[in-house]
């Protein structure tokens, strides 16, 4: 675990100076979300090891489950990270891809991704996990 617990430490260094060109506006937490782009302060990463619980009382002995995280810098400068599923990360990563993105068209690549799932529990738990990410700063909400 000690290489995965090295590159998590270095990433939240790296997250702690790292400079953005982003010119955004925080979500104020009521408006509609029509299209999404990740922070250039957030970065997605999966580990085979929980790193984020490391330490003198914990010392994992095998991999765990594929663990994904977000670390992240909010607007005022203090790292955290939130650990995520692997819906959560996928629709992370799908972000990551296109640059910015609609939330119809991360709908329907969700939908997709899914299609044992009811449509209508899927919408509404992508509106709640983008809210979330939103209220973190891990997202912005752009233009259309």
């Amino acid at each position: 675990f000690m290489g995965e617990l090295a590159h998590y430490e270095w990433l939240e260094l790296d997250v702690s100076v790292r400079k953005s060109n982003q010119s955004v506006t925080a979500w104020d937490g009521h408006s509609p979300i029509t299209q999404v782009q990740m922070s250039d302060l957030a970065s997605l990463v999966s580990y085979q090891y929980p790193v984020h619980q490391i330490g003198v009382d914990f010392i994992p002995s095998q991999p765990s489950e594929v663990v994904y995280l977000v670390i992240y810098r909010d607007a005022t400068d203090e790292v955290n990270f939130t650990l995520l599923n692997a819906v959560s990360a996928h629709l992370l990563n799908t972000i990551m891809q296109q640059g910015v993105v609609t939330v119809d068209s991360l709908s329907k690549i969700m939908i997709e991704a899914m299609p044992q799932l009811d449509v209508q529990q899927i919408t509404e738990s992508l509106q709640q996990v983008l809210q979330q990410l939103l209220m973190q700063q891990i997202l912005f909400p752009t233009e259309e």
